[in-house]
């Protein structure tokens, strides 16, 4: 699909920009749920923006409704192993810790520190960059 297949009407976030602009350019970056407004931004940094499959790379922002949520998991499964993802999740209450013991508990380790900030919108988030860690890989 083309990365402009919505409309984005919010920017992205920098938090996601700033490591993504480090990447290769070329490299497959998948961007998970329906916030389409890294697409574009990432396509024009020269990668690779896909909505399926497994990637080196991901984007998962305001995917999940809550750290509660079931999906959580399935964001392991959006990455190659060795893979790294920008996760946030809308929250009036969780903390930056809260979100780490989640994504430890489906079996992604923290890369960058975390943070709770407002989205570009006001909405609150936890943010942080994760990466998928395999016994015996070598990423």
């Amino acid at each position: 699909m083309s990365p402009t297949r919505r409309s984005n009407l919010m920017p992205p976030a920098t938090a996601v920009l700033l490591p993504l602009a480090a990447v290769a350019p070329g490299t497959p970056v998948r961007v998970v749920g329906d916030d389409p407004r890294h697409a574009d931004a990432l396509a024009q940094l020269g990668l690779a923006v896909t909505f399926d499959g497994a990637a080196p790379w991901a984007v998962a922002w305001r995917t999940l409704d809550s750290l509660g949520d079931d999906r959580l998991r399935t964001l392991r499964e959006a990455l190659l192993p060795g893979g790294w993802i920008a996760v946030a999740v809308a929250s009036d209450t969780a903390s930056p810790a809260d979100l780490v013991i989640r994504m430890e508990d489906v079996g992604l380790a923290l890369a960058d520190a975390p943070a709770a900030e407002a989205d570009a919108d006001g909405v609150r988030v936890v943010r942080g960059l994760f990466r998928r860690v395999d016994p015996g890989v070598i990423a």
